[in-house]
């Protein structure tokens, strides 16, 4: 089983490219022990190319508002989906965490973690990386 981070940000919350380039690999960085590949998914990346993954973990950190049906639909791509709250105070360094928080992130991660335990019987809401990288 491959562990696949996606982290999911919206444009319109996300404005300046740079900085949400610098907070993917900021988080890539401090979850690359846990995960084998990451994918920053914006407003164009196709969705598609995650389509065969049904023996691997999604861990889906929403980064924004706005990426609630992009989530839902990248999760039905995969076995196990493992949602992170990264938005958590000190979840992610360098600001990340609360650039997050300031984007909406809170919000998307309860409304998909609501969808998503009605729809799949393999979701999991993890608040730390600590707590992911036990229960991945």
């Amino acid at each position: 089983m491959k562990v696949i981070l996606c982290c999911f940000a919206a444009g319109r919350y996300w404005a300046d490219k740079n900085e949400l380039d610098a907070a993917f690999s900021c988080i890539k960085e401090e979850t690359k022990s846990i995960c084998s590949e990451a994918h920053l998914v914006d407003d164009s990346y196709d969705l598609s190319s995650l389509s065969n993954h049904k023996e691997d973990c999604l861990v889906a950190i929403p980064m924004s508002g706005g990426v609630q049906p992009r989530i839902l639909e990248a999760a039905h791509y995969f076995g196990r989906v493992m949602l992170l709250a990264g938005y958590i105070k000190d979840c992610f360094g360098n600001g990340v965490s609360q650039k997050m928080l300031i984007n909406n992130a809170a919000p998307a991660v309860m409304d998909v973690y609501a969808v998503l335990k009605r729809e799949l019987d393999n979701v999991i809401l993890c608040v730390s990386r600590d707590e992911l990288g036990k229960r991945v």
